[in-house]
């Protein structure tokens, strides 16, 4: 105490180091404290920003989508250019003929041709049609087969590209019809006893130069002895929907909207076709029904199309009955071996009854003109 009074600067100090130590804890401690939560507060945020702007797009993101958007492009453009290279197929005109082919000139092609078809067809074992009865007997018809437009049903074209349509349409039923003819033969063996039968084939969509009314409606001309259900084929019988025609997609390359407060029209969209949708009905083995099938979607002759089978329909109209019997007296010391031969021989001669199957298609008809611009030479 007397060297503290002796030295007054030293006990000058030593207040305002307490006064400073005592600011210290009343004014800057709290305000430090404060500071450091913040900062901490603040740290913990950028950690958390930082975690999503991970999963935010950059740069790198940008490029992988750039190239992924390529690559699908790619392989679009490759599926849509083997499907036009199968579409032209589908509209192959006869030979001698073409776009320009006046519709006399087509239609006499077409019924020497449709004619040739169901020939090969009946030549390879196959029947055609649903035979009637006439004096007991069954008579072959051909009916109703394919059901060909005739000549005198194009009534309603009234023009040069009515007649064009007219022939465009008759020409892809064709050859519709000639990979049907080419899938329902294919590894067909003849069976006299057991003929394979084309019952028909039948277009959902009708004929539109046909007569608004056409003939005999209402007016059944002709019997046959196995019925045809037209039903059938648009998805009544539990197939799961009707099938009609529609449009194919766009193709991706619609017009951008109009600018906010234009009242520039909208455009339509550029679709790439249609499909065009039918069913056939066979009589066959249920056995044989893998190989129609897949001569259908993988012909291995042409025309290939683009086919896709969107319904399959397979019944027994006439199931064997579940068992016979015949009683046989065998007398005593009676060899019983041809009797038993005579059975394995009944068993032999009743196989399983045929099936009918019933088979919806659609066939994408694809229009070149809706083509994406990338994709045209």
């Amino acid at each position: 105490m007397d060297k503290l009074k002796s030295n007054r600067f030293l006990a000058a100090m030593g207040a305002l180091f307490v006064v400073a130590i005592l600011a210290f804890a009343i004014l800057v401690y709290p305000a430090w404290n404060a500071a450091g939560t913040k900062t901490k507060a603040i740290k913990d945020n950028a950690v958390k920003i930082n975690m999503v702007l991970k999963d935010l797009p950059g740069d790198p993101n940008v490029k992988d989508w750039q190239e992924h958007a390529g690559s699908l492009r790619a392989r679009y453009g490759k599926t849509l250019q083997q499907l036009l290279a199968d579409d032209k197929a589908l509209g192959q005109w006869f030979d001698e003929l073409d776009d320009n082919s006046t519709i006399a000139v087509f239609m006499n092609k077409y019924d020497d041709e449709k004619k040739k078809l169901q020939d090969d067809l009946v030549e390879k074992g196959v029947q055609l049609g649903s035979p009637k009865i006439e004096d007991n007997k069954f008579v072959e018809t051909r009916l109703p087969g394919f059901n060909w437009i005739q000549g005198s049903d194009i009534t309603r074209a009234k023009s040069m590209e009515d007649d064009r349509l007219a022939k465009e349409i008759l020409q892809k039923r064709f050859n519709i019809c000639r990979a049907v003819v080419n899938a329902v033969s294919a590894n067909y063996v003849k069976d006299a006893l057991r003929p394979r039968r084309l019952l028909d084939v039948t277009f959902l969509e009708r004929f539109p130069y046909a007569p608004a009314t056409p003939p005999g409606v209402g007016d059944v001309k002709v019997l046959f002895s196995i019925n045809i259900e037209p039903k059938r084929y648009a998805g009544h019988s539990g197939m799961g929907g009707h099938f009609s025609e529609q449009a194919l997609p766009s193709n991706g390359d619609d017009p951008p909207p109009p600018a906010e407060g234009s009242t520039a029209p909208d455009k339509p969209k550029v679709y790439l076709g249609k499909t065009l949708t039918f069913g056939f009905a066979v009589v066959m083995e249920y056995s044989q029904v893998p190989d129609l099938i897949r001569n259908l979607i993988q012909p291995s002759v042409e025309p290939v199309l683009n086919l896709s089978i969107v319904g399959l329909n397979i019944f027994v109209p006439e199931p064997n009955p579940a068992e016979k019997t015949e009683i046989v007296n065998v007398q005593k010391g009676e060899d019983t071996e041809p009797i038993k031969k005579k059975f394995d021989q009944m068993t032999a001669d009743c196989p399983p009854p045929q099936v009918h199957v019933y088979v919806t298609c659609q066939v994408h008809d694809l229009d070149p003109a809706a083509v994406p611009a990338y994709l045209k030479p």
